[in-house]
């Protein structure tokens, strides 16, 4: 049975089902819906109907009817029911590959039918066979193996690959349904919390959020952007192929002699609250996992205040090498002259200080701009590449940086050959204040020069900020207390639409 055969009605019962651990009761449903009790309980004998194909059943009891599925049924459940397994008939054979990939990344070294495939996607068998095709490729490049047998066809390779590349995969799935409006708050942008929630079900995308939250609480950081959905999505990650019994391998992550104690032990303690919540043990190397996450974020690393003289303190001393060489190599380059651009080197350190304790720890990260990156400054990614590329050569030879790396070293190139201008009374807030806030900074100073930058800070900082010297606050992410002044909430980039906003602000 399709899932278009449930109507919106049902659709939204099924939801409610999946999303509550208490028994839904059928009086209640009827008044919420606005029908009769006899309508509900033929919606729920349609919605048991199609659980004889999802793996789930009804049960009935005084208190009402409760949905009741294993966990990895439920994870397929929710799947189908927020879009993850669905797609429309506008949706291109691309976006149907990267699903299949998705399958098999998740289900791995589980085989994976043909047939299953072919009727999960209402497609023949011999276009699953071109898609197979298709995403071998990747799978190779990826240093992973597709292997074909009577069973199925399944992907084998390190944990931590495979999880990576779940990682990269989710940034390229779309066309997820609208989600129910989310009572409790998010750090996350709407298309993010879509497709984390369209794979992973709300409720586990919620409790990872407010795990994340409570060991950013334990150790006094906030997150960036960016890392910050690239922990929850690992997180998330995990807990799928944990509840499979897939875990990772004793050397799979960071040399434990490496370790920060007073850190672990904090992240340690905020994890054994999330597995009781969850149920799930995370054994030594996934707790390892979680720590290089949050180590690959420059905790511990980075200096808590904007002093370029504290920065250099702090920073090893290949760590500046390799940012002051890749400046003059890409000043030399591009005829630009780089080095007199005290702001870029200082951005670029900090996110380079981040990226080598990534790529130490074997920590990768996700650009959500990556492909658009590449498409629109061909030219300086591929100068960016090679400079860096060289240097990890002299530097970090053993190491590997990625795609998604050299797309946020090119973006500081690239914006800052934007020209400088007078500017007006602007306050700019982010997550952490620092790394890409500074993406941000050059944005606003380019398209709208008649704007002082006040300052640069982060969303705890303004909470303590005296903000009647400020015209307007442009913020990456929510504000979630008063302020008495106009705010504009923005990307990073600054899109179009952000630029209208922010100008339709000005005007008011």
């Amino acid at each position: 049975m399709p899932m278009e055969d449930l109507n919106e009605r049902q659709l939204q019962i099924l939801r409610l089902l999946a999303a509550n651990t208490e028994p839904l009761r059928g009086p209640e449903l009827a008044r919420q819906f606005g029908c009769s009790v006899k309508t509900i309980q033929r919606d729920f004998k349609r919605i048991e109907i199609l659980g004889l194909s999802l793996g789930y059943t009804l049960t009935r009891s005084i208190q009402g009817i409760a949905l009741d599925c294993g966990n990895a049924d439920r994870s397929r459940l929710n799947r189908w029911i927020y879009g993850g397994e669905r797609l429309s008939a506008g949706d291109s054979v691309e976006d149907r590959r990267h699903r299949i990939y998705l399958d098999l990344l998740l289900n791995a070294p589980q085989p994976t039918t043909i047939r299953s495939l072919s009727e999960k996607y209402y497609v023949g068998s011999s276009s699953i066979v071109n898609d197979l095709a298709a995403v071998e490729q990747r799978i190779r490049e990826a240093g992973l193996t597709l292997n074909r047998t009577r069973e199925g066809t399944y992907i084998t390779g390190r944990e931590l690959t495979i999880r990576n590349e779940v990682a990269g995969v989710l940034n390229k799935i779309h066309h997820f349904d609208p989600l129910p409006r989310n009572e409790l708050p998010t750090r996350l942008n709407e298309e993010n919390r879509m497709v984390l929630a369209g794979i992973y079900g709300i409720q586990s995308l919620r409790q990872v959020e407010q795990c994340v939250g409570e060991i950013e609480e334990a150790i006094g950081v906030v997150l960036g952007d960016i890392y910050y959905i690239n922990i929850v999505t690992h997180i998330l990650i995990a807990m799928e192929r944990m509840r499979s019994r897939r875990y990772i391998n004793p050397g799979g992550v960071m040399d434990p002699k490496l370790i920060n104690p007073l850190i672990y032990k904090k992240i340690a303690a905020c994890v054994q609250t999330f597995s009781q919540a969850v149920q799930i043990t995370f054994p030594p190397n996934e707790l390892l996992y979680i720590y290089t996450h949050f180590m690959g974020c420059g905790v511990g690393e980075l200096p808590k205040r904007e002093v370029i003289g504290q920065t250099l303190q702090s920073t090893q001393p290949e760590v500046l090498a390799f940012c002051e060489e890749l400046i003059q190599q890409m000043e030399a380059e591009t005829q630009v002259r780089f080095t007199e651009d005290a702001n870029l080197f200082y951005s670029l350190l900090l996110h380079i200080n981040s990226m080598i304790t990534r790529i130490q720890y074997n920590v990768r990260i996700v650009c959500l701009l990556k492909e658009k990156t590449i498409a629109e400054f061909p030219q300086m990614y591929a100068q960016v590449k090679t400079a860096v590329l060289e240097l990890k050569k002299k530097y970090y030879p053993k190491h590997f940086i990625s795609e998604d790396e050299l797309c946020y070293l090119c973006l500081y190139f690239q914006l800052a050959l934007e020209p400088k201008t007078p500017r007006r009374r602007v306050l700019l807030v982010c997550s952490t204040g620092i790394g890409t806030s500074h993406l941000l900074k050059k944005r606003v100073a380019t398209v709208f020069p008649e704007l002082e930058i006040a300052d640069v800070i982060s969303l705890r900082q303004l909470k303590n900020r005296d903000v009647s010297d400020l015209d307007l606050i442009l913020t990456t992410v929510g504000l979630d207390f008063e302020i008495s002044c106009p705010s504009v909430t923005v990307s990073v980039l600054l899109d179009p639409k952000d630029i209208e906003e922010v100008r339709r602000a000005l005007e008011e």
